[in-house]
Formats: C-alpha cells, sequence, structure tokens
C-alpha cells in the first residue's frame, strides 16, 4: 500500500461549535462516531491547549480582540484542519516520531 499524508479542512457554522466541541474533547462516554475507541482516548494530545477549552467562550475572546464589526448569524466561526497520513506510514513509525510528525505539521 501507498504511504501519503492527509490534510481535510472543514468550516463550521455557529450551530455546530458545542458538537465538535464534544468529539474533539470527547466529553461524554457515547460516541456516534464507532471508529473511536474509548479505551485509547487516554493517548490523544492537545499541542495548544493543556486542559480542555469551552469553544463558544475562546470563540467570543478572539472574535471581540479582532473583529470590529458584528459577526453575522450564519458566518463560518471555525476552520478545522485534520492532520494525519496513511496508517500505513503511521504504523512505520514509533509513538514518539508520530508526535514529532504532528508537531511539525502545527508549525
Amino acid at each position: 500500500m501507498a504511504k501519503y499524508g492527509i490534510i481535510r479542512m472543514q468550516k463550521f457554522h455557529k450551530d455546530a461549535i458545542t458538537g465538535i466541541q464534544k468529539h474533539n474533547q470527547r466529553e461524554g462516554e457515547n460516541s456516534k462516531n464507532k471508529d473511536i475507541d474509548s479505551n485509547r482516548t487516554v493517548l490523544n494530545y492537545d499541542f495548544v491547549n493543556e486542559d480542555k477549552i469551552k469553544y463558544h467562550e475562546e470563540i467570543k475572546k478572539m472574535t471581540a480582540a479582532r473583529v470590529k464589526r458584528k459577526i453575522r448569524n450564519d458566518a463560518v466561526l471555525v476552520a478545522e484542519f485534520f492532520v494525519s497520513a496513511s496508517p500505513e506510514y503511521m504504523h512505520a513509525m514509533s509513538p514518539d516520531e508520530q508526535r514529532k510528525y504532528f508537531e511539525a505539521a502545527l508549525d
């Protein structure tokens, strides 16, 4: 199989923010996504935030500091970037190498 990188960008409006927070931070025990193995959640890491954050509060802080106009109700508030690689590529790396891969992607 081929080894390749994966980058996906998705835009979210106000009504989706709570849902993506719950998904990304694994809030709630029963995920609708059957690909999530809750036993492996402890292996997740976040390079930006040490603790869980409230997305709506952070968005309000950021927009208050940067945006002068009123934000439209139908505005895109979040652009989420998903960075990964093919299973063959990731499984060939040690956990430390995988972490460095994601750190480099963030830079």
